[in-house]
């Protein structure tokens, strides 16, 4: 769910090394080298040392990509060769024009990269619904991949990160997030749910739908994606309560 836990992992500072921490910052990057060769990603939530890069300074950003296919388990679902064929089926027109428009935002990712992914996909899930929150996932996860990765990492993490986020379990998440506030903030809650009218279901529906993109600043946007990736579908930390 996604919602606080006392059960959750701190997240780690959100500022970049210094000069006088990059010995600190290049054994974290050989760390998380070591733990993506060693240890199984379908174990990675249950070992001590990941929770431990986590607490220590989080992922470092030259090898994200490579993280996040890692703790999304991405390889799982990979076939060989069926990336190649998808992308040579057609892309509804609703996500052909959400593309451009979502790429004039997103500067590192070309219109053509995120067409090329939303299609595969497509064929994948027939019932997927290609709205501007689903572009916009697809179009942040190119930009994490465009210059180490490739187009096809970024498809079957996107593939992935899309059924650990299960968005057809938008209604459990704003029931159990609206508990959570009120065990956790009672007078928010109120503020929220009875003086404004506001709704859980908004409120997650917004946040969930696009994973916060736009929401948060960019620094703490990639830390909730991280925690994501790793905590998948009790990924509590997302919508943690400050």
């Amino acid at each position: 769910m996604f919602v606080h836990s006392t059960n959750s992992k701190p997240f780690p500072n959100i500022h970049r090394p210094r000069a006088s921490s990059y010995s600190l910052f290049f054994e974290s990057i050989r760390d998380w080298e070591f733990v993506v060769l060693s240890i199984p990603a379908a174990q990675c939530r249950y070992t001590d040392r990941v929770g431990d890069l986590f607490r220590r300074g989080g992922v470092p950003p030259s090898i994200r990509h490579r993280v996040w296919s890692y703790l999304a388990d991405s390889a799982s679902e990979r076939v060989d060769g069926l990336y190649a064929r998808l992308r040579q089926t057609c892309l509804t027109s609703a996500s052909e024009t959400d593309a451009p428009d979502l790429t004039s935002k997103q500067s590192e990712t070309s219109s053509h990269l995120l067409v090329n992914v939303l299609k595969a996909y497509r064929e994948t899930e027939m019932d997927a619904q290609h709205d501007l929150g689903l572009v916009s996932i697809a179009g942040f996860i190119l930009t994490q991949y465009s210059m180490q990765g490739n187009e096809e990492d970024a498809f079957w993490a996107f593939a992935s990160l899309i059924n650990i986020l299960d968005p057809h379990r938008i209604h459990e998440y704003a029931t159990q997030f609206a508990q959570t506030l009120n065990m956790q903030d009672h007078v928010l809650a109120r503020r929220l749910f009875v003086d404004l009218g506001v709704t859980s279901l908004d409120l997650c529906s917004n946040w969930i739908s696009t994973l916060f993109i736009g929401i948060l600043p960019i620094d703490h946007l990639l830390l909730v994606w991280d925690r994501c990736m790793f905590e998948g579908r009790d990924a509590c930390s997302v919508s943690r309560i400050y």
